[in-house]
């Protein structure tokens, strides 16, 4: 496959054209760096990868806006209900992957978006991060788009799980000690998802779920 991919990057190198070549979910820049093209060709590169600088300009992308929040939950469910979809968009904090499922589970259970809504937002004790959830949402955790290196550290669940109970807004550090009593696994497991932007650290030792 290597050399297929070499050989359509010389092919592309030869004609007289400008070329957009698309590189998506790319785990680190390192997956990439022999397959970049010479010249003539630009390149997008889709990844969670938190530090490209020295290999591309990075552009942040951010939360739905309401609007495109709403939309989403109606099309991915096949329904119309704009109220409620505004409610259950703001409770999952219009973060696209947890509106994604959530449509989807709204789709397959008939549960109406604001029902859903209140059962996202029931309150969650830290001491219990991982207990008590459906193996739906635990194969959510699991097949979400992420990193071998992710999936391999056993307090990334536990700490997600956590974090999907929570609001979008900065959480103080001290609750999320509370998830994961190991420190070594909770710092390593915050480090890998810190790298691929499934979560965000602000100097305050706050932490925000993307």
């Amino acid at each position: 496959m290597e050399k297929a991919a070499k050989a359509a990057l010389r092919r592309l190198a030869e004609q007289r054209a400008t070329w957009l070549l698309i590189y998506d979910n790319v785990s680190s820049p390192d997956e990439i760096a022999d397959l970049l093209p010479s010249a003539e060709t630009r390149v997008l590169i889709t990844s969670r990868f938190s530090d490209w600088g020295g290999w591309a300009e990075e552009v942040s992308l951010d939360v739905l806006p309401l609007e495109e929040a709403v939309a989403l939950l109606q099309r991915r469910s096949g329904r119309s209900d704009a109220e409620g979809a505004k409610v259950l968009a703001k409770a999952r904090g219009n973060l696209p992957l947890a509106l994604e499922h959530a449509a989807a589970y709204c789709k397959r259970t008939q549960m109406r978006f604001a029902d859903y809504a209140v059962k996202a937002s029931e309150p969650y004790r830290c001491g219990a991060a991982g207990r008590g959830l459906s193996e739906e949402r635990r194969r959510d955790i699991r097949t979400s788009p992420s990193p071998r290196r992710v999936a391999q550290c056993p307090a990334a669940e536990p700490i997600m799980a956590y974090l999907a109970r929570c609001s979008s807004e900065r959480i103080p550090m001290t609750l999320i000690e509370g998830a994961v009593e190991d420190e070594a696994q909770r710092l390593q497991a915050l480090t890998a998802l810190a790298e691929v932007s499934l979560v965000k650290h602000h100097p305050s030792r706050t932490l925000q779920p993307r």
